[in-house]
């Protein structure tokens, strides 16, 4: 009689798990900058600013060594930039969802993009209205937007969406907004957009191609430009404690501006680019 009775052993005790094969048609995390010193700062700032928590709605845990993640709010194949205001901490359980969420949305575009591919001509006239931050394009609109029109801002919808003032909104809403402002931007080929007389859609978009863009897909008939000096954005920005995480952004939109033939230009006095 044995001393002691057996015990099962299950088939997969034991095995040992097959490696993954690498992604060929991914870049190394050296090509695409994540060991350089500039990446290591940053992410550095990025977990003290944040307190070590995971930023993403709902979680909120306290994460550290191996579990602390420093995420591009926005994919780095749609804003290639490390900038601090655009990075966020997230626990690895988060940061895989949210991965995942981008990957599906490559198939179903509509789900995450700051140009969504999909959109198709508006069936009412739309206004693009383009300048750096703090360059008052809100303002603009507001002063020239009739009863019935729709206006499309990014600010707005994040604001409503955490909840909070204009601009005191974290960078974790950007793809929640993202997502919104796509959906309703998919509403103006649609027979409800016809109970609004004009749409305005408030984006940054520096360069002449982006604005082209929009022009191409929605069918703006007039893309406006607010050339406000940048060192007076920034001096407006400087002085708005909500607005802290886009400062340096109207030097970086003044160094992207290019021109384009058609573009109504709103001058403001001293401006950077002749």
């Amino acid at each position: 009689m044995p001393d002691r009775l057996p015990t099962f052993k299950p088939p997969w005790v034991g095995q040992r798990k097959r490696p993954r094969a690498p992604d060929t048609n991914r870049p190394s995390a050296t090509a695409r900058g994540y060991c350089s010193a500039g990446w290591k700062a940053a992410r550095r700032e990025v977990l003290l600013r944040d307190n070590y928590q995971c930023q993403a709605p709902g979680c909120g845990r306290i994460v550290t060594g191996r579990n602390a993640h420093v995420d591009h709010v926005v994919r780095k194949s749609e804003l290639p930039s490390d900038d601090v205001s655009g990075l966020q901490t997230l626990c690895a359980s988060c940061h895989s969802k949210k991965t995942r969420r981008e990957m599906q949305g490559r198939e179903a575009p509509q789900k995450w993009t700051l140009h969504p591919e999909w959109v198709r001509p508006a069936i009412i006239p739309v206004t693009l209205v383009c300048g750096p931050p703090a360059s008052g394009k809100s303002t603009y609109v507001d002063m020239h937007k009739g009863p019935t029109d729709l206006v499309i801002d990014l600010d707005v919808i994040a604001s409503c969406l955490a909840g909070t003032t204009l601009h005191a909104w974290g960078a974790k809403w950007i793809g929640p907004a993202v997502r919104k402002r796509n959906d309703i931007i998919g509403t103006l080929s649609k027979s409800e957009a016809r109970r609004h007389a004009r749409a305005w859609l408030v984006v940054a978009e520096p360069e002449a191609m982006q604005r082209q863009w929009w022009a191409d897909r929605l069918g703006c008939d007039r893309i406006i430009v607010v050339e406000a000096p940048a060192s007076q954005c920034e001096a407006r920005i400087a002085t708005d404690p909500e607005r802290a995480m886009q400062s340096g952004r109207a030097n970086q939109w003044w160094s992207n501006y290019t021109r384009r033939i058609g573009d109504e230009r709103i001058v403001h006095r001293k401006c950077e680019k002749p």
